[in-house]
């Protein structure tokens, strides 16, 4: 059988920043494509075979090692400030960015709506006193 290819799923530009206060921040098409809510939470999980990819799956609120998604106004984040200070992200002298990339063949054996975080580094540029 033939189907057509949901290509609007493929037109939004899925991203995640880290703030300075090492909240992880979802842009507004990110939060809604999601569907942040106050009522479902995230964890994450890194692939042993590869170090560097890190995964975030989207759950039910409270689930086993999950981080809570927070509002402040339309905007959703979620405080993982620990976890990419013990991965060794520096998201203090850099911009870090994450373009999320849906992996729902992953969806069943991890438990939720699966994306891998690829990170973009932009260094900031030092002030001038």
């Amino acid at each position: 059988m033939i189907e057509i290819i949901d290509i609007s799923m493929f037109s939004l530009k899925l991203k995640a920043t880290i703030q300075k206060s090492g909240r992880l921040g979802f842009t507004r098409d990110t939060a809604n494509a999601i569907g942040c809510n106050k009522e479902i939470s995230v964890k994450f999980a890194r692939d042993s075979e590869d170090g560097d990819a890190l995964y975030m799956i989207v759950s039910e609120k409270g689930a086993t090692n999950s981080l809570s998604v927070s509002k402040a106004g339309e905007y959703y984040y979620v405080q993982a400030k620990l976890l990419f200070d013990s991965l060794g992200i520096d998201y203090k002298t850099q911009t870090v960015m994450f373009d999320l990339v849906r992996m729902s063949n992953l969806d069943i054996n991890l438990g939720g709506q699966v994306y891998k975080l690829n990170k973009r580094i932009i260094c900031k540029k030092e002030k001038n006193n």
